[in-house]
């Protein structure tokens, strides 16, 4: 089972090929009603904060690639509907190249947008979400400062996220604030932060997703009443700690694999174990427990994401 804490890193740069072919930039506000992306140019420039407004819509097909400027950004409000597939995803890249240095991709009160098979790298944040609920999904998001951030206080955000890598960000993999997201078969791995971090009346839910090898540990969530839940999922091997609950609440992390020492500390003293990957209120008061009933004691087979990118395209 070790393979599936490898993560291919896609080396994302612009053929030198590419740029002599004509360019269209992206910049300002959408006029057009529905703008439509093709593969036919390679590439697309971003420049400044490219604004999708409400009732415009953006498409953007298949085998698409965007090159961003520095502080460059796509923000809608309107929708914005990615189309990548499996053999041919569309591409987001930083112009500066080894630099989180564009703004990413905003979806803002817009439930009608959908990123599908996308790769979204060098940016602040991959993708930011608030005030909606957009699908997510197929994509990867690597070498990002946050993978994707959600909402904000005040203004929170409620994605689902589907068959996702989120992998080898600078920072956190995932931020929740104020939000709450359902993930479900995706890797988040590698990332130099935590690879869940919320707070904030944070709730995510997590299904068939794997954790692990995360810098700063697998999951964190506190200030106030944070929901969280995961079920059928590989948390093992982030340094610090897998999980830990700042939240007064008790979390409903049944039917869970967490690694073959943690397993067989779980089958010899049960399921009210104090395992020492897990911070919770065995260890402060007035903090929450996170329930271990019904632990796996094998690893999952249907878990994590499926992505099969072609590191040559």
């Amino acid at each position: 089972m070790k393979q599936y804490i490898s993560v291919i890193l896609i080396a994302l740069i612009v053929p030198s090929v590419a740029l002599a072919q004509t360019i269209k930039v992206l910049a300002g506000t959408q006029k057009e009603d529905i703008l439509k992306l093709s593969a036919d140019t390679k590439p697309y420039i971003l420049r400044g904060d490219y604004s999708i407004p409400a009732g415009k819509q953006l498409e953007i097909e298949q085998g698409t690639i965007v090159v961003a400027e520095k502080g460059a950004g796509i923000s809608a409000a309107g929708t914005l509907l990615i189309s990548g597939t499996q053999d041919a995803p569309v591409t987001f890249m930083s112009k500066v190249p080894g630099q989180a240095s564009w703004e990413g991709i905003k979806i803002q009160k817009s439930d009608s947008s959908r990123i599908q098979f996308a790769i979204i790298s060098g940016a602040k944040s991959g993708i930011y979400v608030s005030g909606c609920k957009p699908e997510i999904t197929g994509c990867l998001l690597q070498r990002n400062t946050v993978g994707i951030k959600v909402g904000d206080y005040g203004a929170g955000g409620h994605p689902t996220v589907t068959n996702c890598v989120i992998a080898n960000n600078n920072e956190d993999g995932i931020q929740l604030n104020a939000s709450s997201a359902n993930m479900s078969n995706c890797t988040i791995v590698q990332n130099g932060g935590w690879g869940i971090r919320g707070e904030y009346y944070a709730s995510p839910k997590i299904e068939r997703t794997i954790i692990s090898k995360n810098k700063k540990g697998g999951l964190y969530c506190w200030l106030y009443t944070c929901k969280v839940e995961a079920h059928g999922c590989i948390i093992e091997n982030n340094k610090n700690c897998n999980v830990q609950n700042g939240s007064p609440e008790d979390w409903d992390f049944s039917g869970n694999w967490w690694g073959k020492a943690s397993t067989q500390k779980l089958i010899k003293s049960g399921d009210t174990a104090n395992l020492p990957g897990i911070l919770d209120g065995h260890d402060k008061e007035n903090t929450g427990k996170v329930r271990l009933n019904e632990f796996l004691r094998e690893p999952p087979k249907e878990c994590g994401a499926t992505l099969k990118f072609d590191p040559n395209q």
